[in-house]
C-alpha cells in the first residue's frame, strides 16, 4: 500500500492533538509508528507515550483510505470496552467507516465468542442460547449441578480449591489418554474413587454444556477445536483482514495468544502488535513471565520511548524499575515536575500517610496548577493488596490498603447506594465494567429490586422486617422461583455490560415490564406506589454519577486543607489513568513488602517481576508529583539507596 505521508499525519492531528501538538517529524518514533502500513511489528511504547493515539491516528488515516484495493477491513482487538469507547469517542467521522463491515472492533474474548466459540457450539447444540461468562456459570452451576457431584468429586474440588474447582475445570481438561488418565485432573480411571470423581465432574459439565453455560476457558477450548478442524479459518480470515491490530498486548494469555496465531501465522495480514512489557498486570492478576515476545522470530521492532506524561524526574525513576530493558525510558513532557518523595513512616503511624500526602500537595500545587489552567487536578492514593486482613494478619503488620484508610472499600464494591430511579440502577460505567464485568450489575439489579419491595411496602412475612439480598435469594428458593429470578438477572447483567450505550432502553424496558407484571403478580405489591421509582425516564444526575465513578475519598481533618481530595484505591483500578498527583502506598504481598524488594534491584538489579510490574504501573500514573509511602524499618539500611536513585526522604 502507498507510504502514508507526513500531509495525512498533520490533518490527522489536528483532530487528535490540542493545538500546537504533533507526532513529530520523519524522524520522530510515533511517526515512524504511523507510517509502517506495509509490514507486521511490535510496537514497544512506554507509560503516558501516547500509543493508543498514534493507534488511533493510523487507523483514521486507513479508514479514510478505504475501501482498499483488495476489499479487505481492519481488525481491532482490546482487552477491555474501555479501549473500544476510547477508540469510537475520538475516531469522529471515520467512525462511519472503522466501525461498519468488513472491519472489526472489539475485545479478544468478543472476537473469540463470535467468529470461533458460538459456531462451534450452534454447531453442535443447533438453535440454543449460550452464555460465556463465569460469574453467570458458577451462579448457574451452584443452583443447578453441585448437588449431583456427589460426596468423593466435592471433597476432590475442596482439596484443590486454590484452582477453584469445579468451576474452573474446562471442555479439554477431561480429555483422556490412551491409558485411561486424565492428565489435566490427575486422575486415573482405572482407580474406582478417580473414575467415581471423573464421572461425576463429566457428567456435570457435560449437562452446562447442554444448558448452554460456558466459562471464558470453554470458550477457547471450543475455538481451538474449531480452527483443528476447519483448516481453511486461517484463509477466511486473512481474506477478510488485510490488517490485525492488537492494543496492550501485554496482557494477552495463553489461550488468547495461540488462538491469534492459529489464525493469523503465516497469513498475509499484516499484524501489529502494541503494549508496554513492563505493565503486565491485567485484571486481579500480576503475570510473571509475559507471553508477547517482542522480536519474535525477526519481527521488525519499533519504540515509542519518551513520555509526553511526566518529567525527566519521574522518567529517571521509572528506568530503574522495570523488567524489560528493550526502552530507555525518556520524558518529552513539558510538565514541571516535583522531585518524587519517599514518606517513611513507623508502625503505628499508617493512618498518617494520606495527611502528609495532603500536606505535600498543598505545599507543592503551585506548580502544576498555573499548567492545568482550567482543568481539575487529580489526585489518587492507591496500593497493592486490598484483600481484609485476618487479626492476626493485623498483628503481625500484614498491610493492606485499609492500615492507610480504615473506610477504604474498592470502587467496584461502593456501589450499594440507593438512587431514587431504575434507570440509575441499569447505567452502564466503563470502569466498572473493567473490573469486574457483568457480575456488578448483577448485584445492581437485585438492589434495584429491593427497592421496588421497600417501595411497595413488601416485608419478610415471618418478621416483618425490609428484604436484604440474602432473605430475598433465600425466600425465592423456598417458593420455587430462584433459578428464574437469577436467569433474568444474569441474562439483563450481560446485555448491560455488553452494551455501548451508557442506558440501554431495552434493557430498561425489559426489566420494568417484569416487574410491572411477574415480579408484582409473586409479591403483590401496588403498582401505585412503586410507579414513579420505576418509570421515571430521567438519566442520572452528575452528582450521582461522580459518586459512583469515584473510589474511596479521603479529606484531610485539618479546616485549610479540607478542600483537597485524595480518592483511595488498587493499583489495578488505575492501570491506564494518568493523575496530577499520586501516592504508592506499600502493602505485603508473598512474605515481603514492596520497598523491600525495591531496594533488592536497586542494589544488585535482583527482580522480584511481579512487585516490579505493579510499582511501574503505580509509580508512572503521575504528572507532577510521586510519593510512595515506605515502613521505616523495611528501609532504614538503604535510605543512601534511595536517595541516589533519585528519591526526596520525608520523614513522618
Amino acid at each position: 500500500m502507498k507510504e502514508i505521508s507526513l500531509e495525512e499525519i498533520k490533518r490527522v492531528e489536528k483532530l487528535l492533538l490540542p493545538e500546537g501538538k504533533t507526532f513529530g517529524d520523519e524522524s520522530s518514533e510515533r511517526v515512524k509508528v504511523i507510517k509502517e502500513i506495509n509490514e507486521s511489528c511490535d510496537v514497544v511504547a512506554c507509560p503516558g507515550s501516547g500509543k493508543t493515539t498514534v493507534l488511533l491516528a493510523k487507523l483514521i488515516i486507513l479508514a479514510n483510505r478505504m475501501p482498499f484495493d483488495d476489499y479487505r477491513g481492519i481488525c481491532v482487538l482490546t482487552h477491555t470496552n474501555v479501549a473500544i469507547d476510547l477508540i469510537k469517542s475520538k475516531a469522529n467521522l471515520a467512525s462511519d467507516k472503522l466501525f461498519k463491515y468488513p472491519n472489526f472492533f472489539g475485545t479478544i474474548q468478543s472476537f473469540v465468542d463470535r467468529y470461533l466459540a458460538i459456531p462451534a457450539y450452534t454447531k453442535k447444540y443447533p438453535n440454543r442460547s449460550t452464555w460465556i461468562d463465569n460469574d453467570t456459570y458458577k451462579s448457574y452451576f451452584d443452583r443447578n449441578q453441585y448437588r449431583f457431584l456427589g460426596k468423593k468429586a466435592i471433597h476432590f474440588c475442596k482439596v484443590k480449591s486454590r484452582k477453584n474447582y469445579p468451576y474452573s475445570i474446562s471442555y479439554l481438561d477431561l480429555v483422556l489418554n490412551e491409558d485411561n488418565f486424565c492428565e489435566s485432573l490427575k486422575l486415573n480411571l482405572e482407580e474406582e474413587v478417580d473414575k467415581k470423581i471423573y464421572e461425576a465432574l463429566k457428567r456435570t459439565k457435560e449437562y452446562m454444556f447442554e444448558a448452554g453455560y460456558l466459562t471464558f476457558k470453554d470458550a477457547y477450548d471450543l475455538a481451538s477445536l474449531y480452527i483443528k478442524k476447519h483448516t481453511d479459518l486461517g484463509k477466511a480470515f486473512c481474506h477478510r483482514f488485510k490488517y490485525l491490530f492488537i492494543d496492550e498486548m501485554q496482557d494477552t494469555d495463553n489461550d488468547q495468544l495461540n488462538i491469534i496465531e492459529k489464525l493469523f501465522d503465516n497469513s498475509d495480514t499484516i499484524v501489529q502488535y502494541f503494549g508496554d512489557p513492563n505493565q503486565a498486570i491485567y485484571d486481579s492478576n500480576v503475570q510473571e513471565d509475559m507471553l508477547w515476545n517482542p522480536g519474535k522470530n525477526g519481527r521488525k521492532i519499533l519504540k515509542i520511548s519518551d513520555s509526553k506524561r511526566f518529567g525527566k524526574k519521574i522518567a529517571d525513576i521509572l528506568d530503574k524499575i522495570k523488567i524489560n530493558d528493550e526502552i530507555d525510558m525518556g520524558s518529552s513532557s513539558q510538565n514541571s515536575t516535583v522531585q518524587p518523595k519517599l514518606l517513611l513512616y513507623k508502625s503505628g503511624q499508617e493512618h498518617k500517610v494520606l495527611e502528609k500526602f495532603i500536606e505535600i500537595i498543598n505545599e507543592n500545587k503551585e506548580v502544576w496548577l498555573p499548567e492545568l489552567k482550567k482543568e481539575k487536578p487529580i489526585y489518587k492514593a492507591i496500593g497493592w493488596i486490598a484483600k481484609e486482613r485476618t487479626e492476626k494478619e493485623i498483628t503481625d503488620g500484614k498491610l493492606n490498603i485499609s492500615s492507610y484508610y480504615k473506610d477504604f472499600q474498592k470502587k467496584a464494591d461502593k456501589n450499594k447506594q440507593k438512587y431514587n430511579n431504575l434507570r440509575f440502577y441499569l447505567c452502564r460505567h466503563i470502569e466498572l465494567s473493567y473490573l469486574k464485568g457483568a457480575k456488578v450489575y448483577s448485584n445492581l439489579i437485585v438492589l434495584a429490586f429491593l427497592e421496588v419491595l421497600n417501595l411497595g411496602e413488601i416485608r419478610i412475612p415471618e418478621t416483618k422486617r425490609l428484604y436484604t439480598k440474602n432473605t430475598l435469594l433465600k425466600y425465592l428458593k423456598e417458593n420455587n422461583q430462584l433459578s428464574i429470578f437469577l436467569e433474568k438477572v444474569a441474562n439483563w447483567a450481560k446485555r448491560i455490560n455488553q452494551s455501548t450505550d451508557e442506558y440501554d432502553n431495552d434493557i430498561i424496558q425489559d426489566i420494568r415490564t417484569y416487574i410491572n407484571t411477574d415480579f408484582q403478580k409473586f409479591f403483590g405489591y401496588n403498582i401505585e406506589k412503586i410507579k414513579d421509582f420505576v418509570e421515571s425516564r430521567k438519566n442520572d444526575t452528575e452528582e450521582n454519577k461522580d459518586k459512583k465513578e469515584k473510589g474511596c475519598i479521603y479529606y484531610s481533618s485539618k479546616p485549610e486543607l479540607n478542600g483537597i481530595e485524595v480518592e483511595v484505591g488498587t493499583v489495578h483500578s488505575i492501570k491506564g489513568e494518568t493523575h496530577t498527583a499520586t501516592l504508592y502506598m506499600e502493602t505485603f504481598y508473598n512474605k515481603y513488602f514492596e520497598s523491600k524488594r525495591l531496594a533488592k534491584q536497586l542494589t544488585n538489579n535482583e527482580k522480584d517481576k511481579k512487585t516490579i510490574k505493579m510499582l511501574h504501573v503505580g509509580f508512572s500514573r503521575p504528572t507532577h508529583l510521586l510519593c510512595f509511602a515506605a515502613l521505616y524499618d523495611n528501609v532504614k539500611n538503604d535510605i543512601e539507596i534511595f536517595e541516589n536513585a533519585g528519591w526526596k526522604v520525608n520523614q513522618i
